[in-house]
């Protein structure tokens, strides 16, 4: 290149469109007539190009449709908005910033795009909302093979074999002997024959037989209904059983709310026993087969006679078996 070329740093400047306009055309003119600086100007956008096109490929995976093209205008406007004052100072290092500046052009790039991600308004690239965990529903359980306590002969009822989780709104029949282990998310649920229940959305109906529950985690909207009894449990572990003359509850931690089936509301806030009759009414003492209920109002009646006891597995033993 002879003297009256054009510096690479003058060159570099021509290629952004930075310079006036007096200089542009001047650098134009002499590119025209000076072969070996239009050699030089082909090789630096060729460079140029490939460096860009680098940079895309690396960011166009993690950048909006159409944020790219958006700040390199942004880019080309400001540079070309600066007025020149005049040409700058050539020194001895001029060749090697040229061409530090280009072989860093991938890492410019990726900063331009990072801080023009940076100030996007949140109305325009809205942050993606969390997904929504799933509603408490006992369609999510799954079952365990029914097993027995008793003869080896004892036959699961109506489950069939393979039986992977419990349908909703389908009897299940357990016999003596029996017992099936039942999850919904964290929850444990353990059911002894002889047990007749159904699974609905969000309440377990107990129509005879012993269950027990253990609940861990959200369980909104949860149920226990036995012809005599509902049970709303809070964060609890408690044990149900149901009879012919009604239904026990016993509750081991948390909190449960009873409403009885002719309307009558209990709370159980401590670790008790409480008998629940087939009319309603509430007891700390099993109710006599064959004769009234013991009020509500009379807890410290004489206990009944223990050979009334129902043969089985009792609720507390059940919890425990867990």
């Amino acid at each position: 290149m002879s003297d009256n070329c054009l510096s690479q740093e003058k060159i570099q400047e021509y290629l952004e469109k930075t310079l006036a306009n007096s200089e542009a055309e001047k650098a134009a003119r002499h590119i025209n007539s000076c072969h070996a600086c239009r050699n030089e100007v082909a090789a630096c956008e060729a460079f140029l190009r490939r460096a860009t096109l680098r940079a895309r490929r690396q960011v166009s995976a993690t950048v909006p449709p159409g944020r790219l093209a958006a700040i390199m205008s942004q880019v080309k406007s400001e540079r070309s908005s600066k007025s020149s004052s005049g040409e700058k100072l050539a020194n001895q290092s001029t060749g090697f910033i040229w061409q530090l500046k280009y072989v860093l052009a991938p890492a410019m790039i990726a900063v331009f795009l990072a801080i023009g991600l940076s100030w996007h308004s949140p109305e325009q690239y809205p942050a993606l909302p969390e997904p929504e965990k799933p509603a408490f529903s006992l369609a999510h359980n799954t079952a365990e093979m029914p097993f027995s306590t008793g003869p080896a002969e004892a036959t699961p009822g109506n489950l069939k074999p393979g039986i992977r989780s419990i349908e909703l709104g389908k009897k299940i029949i357990l016999p003596e002997g029996a017992m099936l282990r039942v999850s919904v998310d964290q929850h444990k649920f353990l059911f002894s024959g002889p047990t007749t229940f159904t699974f609905e959305e969000k309440a377990v109906r107990v129509a005879k037989g012993i269950s027990s529950f253990v609940l861990v985690g959200d369980h909104a909207g949860f149920k226990v209904i036995t012809p005599d009894v509902t049970v709303e449990p809070l964060g609890t572990s408690f044990a149900v059983e149901a009879k012919s003359w009604g239904t026990k509850i016993t509750l081991r931690t948390g909190r449960l709310d009873l409403i009885s089936c002719s309307g009558i509301k209990r709370q159980l806030q401590t670790p008790d026993d409480i008998y629940i009759s087939s009319t309603g009414a509430f007891s700390a003492d099993m109710p006599q087969p064959g004769n009234s209920p013991l009020p509500p109002e009379a807890p410290n009646q004489p206990a009944p006679a223990t050979n009334d006891q129902p043969a089985g597995n009792s609720p507390g033993k059940l919890i425990d078996s867990f």
